[in-house]
């Protein structure tokens, strides 16, 4: 795998709901699409939750990996009580905390990938989402 202090994910001004935010796109990295989908959500539906350069065109992996992190109990807590009640145990598994500082180890030997074309998390709300607003999850 390359080395994680070279891969960066791109930031992209986007409009949604009439406020200016971000999303992360891929750049170099095509890995972890449903923790960038995840993050995505959260920097659409509330971005005030992360603290980062929006100057900046590019983020590390590492800084991804911080952004999910810092949701901790707010994605577990999203994923038990918002739209998610339609979700499926897996769907709920792949966003939540745990599952997320799983996707995110670095050196790849503990990963279990999550083919989000087979898992069904494409019928997810935070892909819907996503996908409604053109916004590339996988690319790279």
């Amino acid at each position: 795998m390359a080395d994680p202090k070279t891969l960066k994910y791109r930031l992209r001004p986007v409009e949604f709901k009439g406020k200016q935010t971000h999303i992360i796109c891929y750049h170099n990295v095509p890995v972890w699409p449903t923790t960038v989908a995840v993050v995505n959500y959260f920097l659409l539906t509330d971005p005030s939750c992360f603290k980062f350069d929006k100057t900046v065109d590019f983020i590390s992996v590492y800084d991804l990996r911080n952004m999910a992190a810092s949701l901790g109990d707010k994605a577990v807590t999203h994923i038990k009580q918002d739209q998610t009640k339609d979700w499926t145990k897996d769907e709920r598994k792949v966003a939540t905390g745990a599952s997320l500082s799983t996707l995110l180890q670095l050196d790849g030997s503990s990963i279990q990938p999550i083919n989000i074309f087979t898992s069904g998390f494409l019928d997810s709300p935070i892909i819907s989402t996503l996908c409604h607003l053109n916004i590339p999850i996988l690319h790279g």
